[in-house]
């Protein structure tokens, strides 16, 4: 009988110290959704929208790219260019969704012409800009938003400098010729991260199921 009663305390103070905790928690995330404002995010606001700056930038300069590539009437580059462009597009929608909390209002960007000889040094000079995004920028850009508690921000940018690493690869990859015309390709539409080839089980970027990813074909996504 002793054995029975140490088991349903043990148990009523196992919930109790449940229910006490996810009331603890339910208080810190209500005094973090209050503390979610452009003033108290300082740096890390201007970190958003520096960040939403340069994928309008990058999703304006693509739309050349693709209008080009399907000009250029070549299928395999056409539908790369619009692979990163749609990612881009998922990018910014997730960025978004944290921006929306702040009634913030449009950012203004320095649009960049195509004024390329080829496609090739478009590409190319895209394929620079994301890298240096990706390993120069996010790093500091994730570090202060972790610094000052805010996880969520941390991850979206952490998740933006990794798909803009992976589109930095891709596009130096049809910039030097490197396109495995028969492989096909995917975007995940949570991130925007793209995949050659056969889909991985989840997305290696934001662990999106592969059955939640898009096939995409030149101007469509299937």
């Amino acid at each position: 009988m002793d054995n029975w009663l140490m088991l349903v305390v043990g148990l009523a103070a196992c919930v109790l110290i449940e229910v006490v905790a996810y009331r603890a928690y339910k208080r810190y995330r209500a005094r973090k959704e209050a503390l979610f404002t452009k003033e108290s995010l300082g740096e890390v606001f201007q970190d958003m929208e520096s960040t939403r700056a340069y994928l309008l930038r990058s999703k304006a300069f693509l739309k050349q790219c693709a209008r080009r590539a399907g000009e250029e009437g070549d299928e395999a580059v056409a539908c790369i260019v619009d692979g990163l462009l749609a990612g881009e597009r998922a990018q910014l929608e997730s960025l978004e969704a944290l921006r929306q909390k702040l009634d913030v209002r449009s950012v203004d960007f320095q649009k960049k012409e195509d004024a390329f000889a080829s496609l090739a040094e478009a590409l190319e000079s895209y394929a620079d800009e994301a890298a240096a995004w990706a390993y120069d920028a996010v790093p500091a850009t994730v570090q202060r938003a972790r610094k000052k508690g805010y996880r969520d921000v941390a991850k979206q940018l952490r998740i933006i400098g990794e798909v803009e690493g992976m589109h930095a690869d891709m596009a130096r990859s049809v910039a030097r010729g490197q396109v495995d015309r028969e492989r096909e390709l995917s975007l995940c539409p949570s991130c925007g991260a793209l995949y050659f080839g056969r889909r991985p089980a989840f997305c290696g970027v934001c662990n999106q199921p592969n059955f939640e990813m898009e096939r995409i074909r030149h101007g469509v996504l299937d």
